[in-house]
């Protein structure tokens, strides 16, 4: 007998999916704009991607105003294309 028949197959998706998001939670934040294929852009429009992969990124806002030196831009969890420019 298979130790996984007692479940439904809701109840192990559910389980799959709550053990991601505790490994996703867990990577360290990779900001993008020490990427090589990260592209900045004076006026940014709607369609404005940054990444030169295409990847989808999130932003984390700053603080408040005096937040200068802050943990904030745009950022991936995990990104096969990323080359970091110090390895370059």
């Amino acid at each position: 007998m298979n130790r996984f028949s007692k479940f439904s197959t809701d109840e192990l998706l559910a389980e799959i999916a709550r053990r991601r998001n505790i490994s996703v939670s867990l990577r360290p934040i990779l900001k993008c704009e020490y990427c090589k294929h990260f592209k900045p852009s004076e006026k940014p429009d709607d369609t404005y991607n940054p990444c030169a992969m295409g990847r989808k990124m999130e932003f984390r806002m700053p603080e408040g105003p005096t937040d200068r030196d802050g943990d904030w831009g745009f950022y991936l969890r995990c990104c096969p294309d990323r080359v970091s420019i110090a390895e370059l």
